[in-house]
C-alpha cells in the first residue's frame, strides 16, 4: 500500500466505510463473460470494462468516460485478471504500482464439477453490513421463516466449535441442526463445515458419505453503498439434482428476504451508527472486524498476515 496516507488507511479500517484493497475480488462468472461485448462494472468504486481479447483471455481496464483524463495520455489503467474455477477475479489495489503477490484464493471444488445454480442480487448497503448477514448465525429463524425450511418455534440452544484458518475462520465439521428440514431430505447422516475468508467469501460444505453439497456465498463491493451477492450451489447428490428447480426458487426467496431487511436498514446505516454486538451470536461479526483491521495493518507494514482469531466454542440460540 505504498503511497497511501494515514487518513485513507483509517477510513478503510472503520466499519461500514472504505474497502479492503490489495486483494482479489470476484467480478463476474465465466458464464457471464461468454460472447457479446465487454461488460461495464463498478468494482470498489472503480469503473471497469471487462471483456475478452482476440485470444479469448479475460481483461479488465479502466472505463474512461468522456472528459476523463486517461492518466496523462498513457491510456486506461489495466487491472490484473485471472479466470479460475468458473469466476473472473480482478486484483484491486488503490496504488496501481502494487502488483498481485499471490494468486486468487482456491475455493472448494464444486462437487459436481460445475455449479448447478448461480443467482445474484444487489444489496443497497456497504459490504461490511452485507457480510454481517453471512456470519450472523441467529438471523435465520427471524428472516427466513418458512415451513419447508425452519420455523421460529423450533429454535434451541446451540454450541459450535471454531478455529482460525487462512484469512478467516471455520466452524468445525458437525452434525447439522435437527430443526432444519433442508438437511433431512439428504438422508443418511450428513455432516457440515462452514468457512469464512476475507475479503467476503463464505461456504458451507455438506458431506453425506461420499456425496457432497456445496453452498458458496460471495460478497463483491460495487460502491460504498452497493454490494453484489453471488450465491452458487453445486452437488453430487441425486436428490439435490432432482430438486434443482425448487432449490433455485428457494434461493431467490432467501436472497430477496435478505435484500428486504437491508433496504429497511439502509437509511439508518447511512449515518454510520455505532454497532451494538451482544454475546456469542455476534462474535463472528467481531472476528470479521479484527480480520479486516489486521489485513489493512499487514499491507501497510509490509508483513505477513497474522490471523488474530483464537479457537473457541460459541453458544447461541437459533
Amino acid at each position: 500500500m505504498s503511497g497511501i496516507g494515514p487518513a485513507e488507511v483509517a477510513h478503510d479500517a472503520r466499519f461500514g466505510e472504505g474497502f479492503l484493497w490489495d486483494a482479489w475480488y470476484v467480478a463476474l462468472t465465466t458464464q457471464a463473460l461468454r460472447g457479446g461485448p465487454p461488460r461495464a462494472l463498478t468494482l470498489l468504486g472503480e469503473q471497469l470494462r471487462i471483456g475478452r481479447n482476440r485470444c479469448g483471455c479475460a481483461y479488465a481496464v479502466q472505463d474512461l468516460r468522456p472528459g476523463d483524463d486517461p492518466s496523462g495520455g498513457a491510456g486506461p489503467r489495466r487491472f490484473p485478471v485471472v479466470e479460475q474455477q468458473g469466476f473472473v477475479w480482478v486484483w484491486m489495489s488503490r496504488d496501481r504500482a502494487v502488483a498481485p503477490d499471490e494468486p486468487p484464493p482456491r475455493l472448494p471444488e464444486i462437487a459436481s464439477g460445475r455449479p448447478m445454480l448461480v443467482e445474484q442480487i444487489d444489496y443497497p448497503v456497504h459490504v461490511d453490513h452485507a457480510i454481517l448477514g453471512l456470519v450472523d448465525p441467529a438471523h435465520g429463524p427471524f428472516v427466513h421463516r418458512q415451513w419447508w425450511w425452519r420455523r421460529g418455534a423450533t429454535a434451541h440452544a446451540k454450541s459450535k466449535a471454531f478455529r482460525p484458518v487462512g484469512r478467516g475462520f471455520m466452524m468445525l465439521r458437525h452434525r447439522p441442526s435437527r430443526n432444519s428440514n433442508a438437511y433431512a431430505v439428504l438422508g443418511g447422516a450428513p455432516e457440515t463445515e462452514i468457512h469464512f475468508q476475507l475479503p467476503g467469501l463464505r461456504w458451507e460444505h455438506v458431506f453425506i458419505g461420499r456425496r457432497e453439497v456445496l453452498s458458496l456465498s460471495i460478497m463483491t463491493p460495487l460502491t460504498s453503498d452497493l454490494t453484489r451477492m453471488t450465491q452458487v450451489l453445486g452437488s453430487s447428490h441425486p436428490v439435490v439434482t432432482l430438486l434443482q428447480p425448487l432449490l433455485r426458487l428457494a434461493t431467490r426467496i432467501f436472497l430477496r428476504q435478505d435484500a428486504r431487511i437491508m433496504r429497511l436498514q439502509a437509511p439508518a446505516l447511512a449515518d454510520h451508527p455505532p454497532m451494538l454486538w451482544v454475546g456469542d451470536a455476534d462474535q463472528q461479526a467481531r472476528w470479521y472486524v479484527r480480520l479486516k483491521r489486521e489485513w489493512i495493518a499487514c499491507r501497510r507494514e509490509g508483513r505477513e498476515f497474522r490471523n488474530p482469531i483464537s479457537a473457541r466454542t460459541l453458544h447461541w440460540t437459533s
